[in-house]
């Protein structure tokens, strides 16, 4: 068993903000829906709440 969720996306958008989209917890948030308690930090579990 797997703890783990994946997804293939295909974007319309330039590699450097996709970049920031995955690397800035703000951003990402606004991508993917959700509220991320704080920012993406190695090694450690990210958690937050979905807003849509």
């Amino acid at each position: 068993m797997s703890d783990m969720i994946q997804r293939e996306i295909q974007l319309d958008a330039p590699i450097e903000r996709v970049w920031r989209a995955v690397t800035d917890h703000r951003e990402f948030g606004q991508w993917f829906r959700v509220a991320l308690d704080g920012p993406f930090l190695v090694g450690e579990l990210s958690s937050g709440h979905i807003t849509h």
